[in-house]
């Protein structure tokens, strides 16, 4: 479902693996502001991005071994998977899934943290989210359209080193999901063309 964008989402995110350097967060912008005794001071700019408050909590609908349930576990694993991006840390991800994409898109969050390079984008919206439930509500198969504003890496000083992904519109995905646990698991993630 995501086409040809999402595969290059996909080989853009394991390329960027091997190709990022060092370095520390960005700094923040200071800002010069003059007191009424006319002594200028500097203090830190506030920031311009929300820090997250925790990874997103699993939603009750998605513990059901129903086809809503399985449709509301994929729009739960968006939501996780943007999380990851922003706080760069694969953890929340990796525990979703154990599928070759959730771990090609963990592998990657954890290789451009380790060379100080941060993702910025990639805010996803689920247009639509249609599961059916097979094998006696073992196994479910979630039909996902998803649009993606542009994803990038930037380096320390906040610069631009690459472009993970263009912005995409209505990409679909079919993820296969197992129930395990009381709780649904992301086998396989494919693209539908």
């Amino acid at each position: 479902m995501l086409g040809r964008a999402g595969a290059a989402v996909l080989v853009g995110l394991c390329c960027l693996v091997s190709g990022c350097s060092g370095g520390d967060p960005p700094p923040s912008n200071p800002t010069v502001t003059t007191s009424t005794s006319g002594v200028a001071t500097t203090t830190a700019a506030p920031s311009t991005t929300i820090p997250p408050t925790g990874a997103p909590v699993l939603p009750d609908a998605a513990r059901q071994q129903t086809p809503e349930g399985a449709e509301a576990f994929v729009r739960h694993w968006y939501a996780t998977l943007e999380y990851s991006w922003r706080v760069m840390q694969s953890a929340p991800i990796r525990t979703l899934g154990e599928c070759l994409s959730c771990a090609n898109y963990a592998d990657t969050i954890d290789a451009v943290a380790a060379d100080g390079k941060r993702i910025v984008g990639g805010d996803i919206t689920v247009n639509l989210a249609d599961g059916t439930v097979t094998g006696q509500s073992t196994a479910a198969t979630v039909a996902a359209v998803i649009s993606a504003s542009e994803q990038t890496v930037q380096d320390s000083a906040g610069a631009q080193v690459a472009v993970l992904s263009e912005d995409l519109a209505n990409s679909q995905f079919l993820f296969d999901l197992s129930w395990q646990a009381d709780t649904w698991s992301v086998t396989s993630i494919r693209i539908v063309e």
